[in-house]
């Protein structure tokens, strides 16, 4: 039977291209610089099919270093297939844009400026992001 050929043939490249390629990354690792000085950081993410956390169970990142600014780094292990991400501060008084997926392997962002908010938790003040690349 010829599909059963095609099938086999297929099922055979397949198996080459993940044993030269491997699997994809479950997570990513991505960092955040705490500029405006939040007390901890939290990431709050979206789509994944594994995990994501309600804004309330947003896990507390991992403090990585301070930079030459004085400004402390956290990092946080991302769900490779994320959709969205939002760092946020331990209060949920402040927090940035929406950040839109596909991420990857040590991207970063830093606060940049306000774009709205009161700095309470029920009109939290919001950040754009800018970006960097972890090294």
């Amino acid at each position: 039977d010829t599909s059963d050929t095609a099938y086999n043939k297929l099922n055979n490249l397949y198996t080459e291209f993940k044993e030269l390629v491997g699997d994809p990354p479950k997570t990513v690792k991505v960092y955040f610089t705490n500029g405006d000085n939040w007390s901890a950081v939290k990431a709050y993410w979206w789509g994944s099919a594994s995990e994501n956390p309600t804004w309330e169970t947003s896990p507390t990142c991992t403090y990585v270093k301070t930079n030459g600014y004085r400004q402390k780094i956290y990092c946080c292990d991302l769900p490779a297939d994320a959709q969205g991400l939002i760092w946020r501060s331990n209060s949920g008084s402040a927090k940035t844009q929406d950040i839109k997926g596909p991420f990857s392997e040590n991207m970063a962002w830093y606060p940049d400026k306000v774009t709205g908010g009161s700095d309470t938790t029920a009109d939290p003040k919001t950040w754009s992001v800018g970006t960097w690349t972890y090294s």
